[in-house]
């Protein structure tokens, strides 16, 4: 009996018995290709919360997968080597230096609301640890809590989510996943150089499709169909803030410091604001231009989506 793992676009097959475990697996991955076990997480339907467990019992009794079928479960595994690793305390270093030159330097600070206030919200943000501007990653994750469309969009269907995580961005073969439907939402936030983070306009459409997989697991008719609302719910409400003078969307950027950037135009880089070449912190949008935007929105399906929902498609059939 074997089980075929993937990671970064390999395949490793793994022969296995009823004595076999979730650790063995997992030492396996680590010779073959030298990411610590504990480094590892397995994202499978029920292998992602599995530790030591007997890998039989856990497949057979909780997925009533018979052994026969093993061969067609594909599991996904992502995880740091040392390379990553040593590559992220360089980073740090940097950061460290920036840190210390602007120690004298105050900076004009927001206060973000710590605590969910809602009943339809996410129950707690988890940064990744080990980054030095950890703290700017937890304002990140907050900012996409407490921001005005998301905050509408859970209210309006009903959602709670337990957990919003940071997913590592050494894992470049997926933007984002939804755990359970709502267990935990994982996403990326850094840019794959790690030098700072992801348009935020970019990073709130990646949450709004895991949203989506709040109702629907396929990527089907229906998936794109609320997947298209979302959009339409978000950019509309963002839309009309934006017009009394608040900016609610992806027309600020943290550099990676943390500090926030001016306002720039988001057409290219797979990063886009509504109405392409303009930027959407004009406050003398009249209602004619609007009902443009919004209909530019509806029926915008950018290559940048369509990798989104095939990495997507590819993490979920392993």
């Amino acid at each position: 009996m074997a089980l075929i793992i993937s990671h970064k676009g390999h395949s490793y097959s793994i022969d296995v018995t009823e004595s076999t475990s979730v650790f063995d697996i997992k030492k396996f991955l680590d010779q073959e290709t030298g990411i610590p076990a504990e480094n590892q997480k397995l994202l499978h339907k029920v292998l992602s919360s599995a530790t030591n467990d007997d890998l039989i019992q856990v497949l057979l009794n909780k997925a009533n997968i018979a052994p026969s079928d093993y061969s067609t479960q594909k599991i996904l595994m992502i995880g740091s080597s040392a390379a990553d690793v040593d590559m992220v305390k360089r980073k740090d270093n940097v950061l460290e230096i920036r840190k210390k030159r602007d120690e004298t330097t105050k900076h004009k600070s927001t206060k973000i609301p710590e605590k969910p206030y809602r009943q339809f919200t996410f129950g707690s943000v988890v940064p990744l640890q080990g980054f030095a501007d950890i703290d700017q990653a937890k304002k990140m994750l907050i900012r996409l809590r407490e921001d005005l469309g998301i905050i509408e969009v859970m209210r309006k269907h009903k959602w709670f989510v337990e957990t919003l995580t940071e997913l590592h961005p050494a894992e470049k073969s997926i933007l984002g996943f939804n755990k359970n439907m709502g267990q935990e939402i994982s996403i990326r936030i850094r840019t794959d150089q790690l030098d700072g983070f992801r348009h935020y306009r970019t990073i709130v459409k990646v949450l709004l499709h895991e949203l989506v997989h709040m109702v629907h697991s396929d990527h089907n008719e229906a998936f794109n169909t609320l997947n298209s609302q979302l959009n339409r719910e978000y950019d509309s409400f963002s839309i009309a803030r934006n017009v009394a003078g608040e900016i609610v969307d992806g027309s600020r950027v943290f550099s990676v410091d943390g500090d926030e950037l001016t306002p720039v135009n988001f057409s290219g880089g797979g990063a886009f604001v509504l109405g392409g070449a303009r930027t959407v912190n004009e406050t003398n949008i009249e209602r004619p231009n609007r009902d443009v935007l919004l209909k530019a929105a509806e029926h915008r399906l950018t290559q940048w989506e369509q990798d989104l929902i095939d990495s997507c498609n590819e993490h979920k059939q392993k």
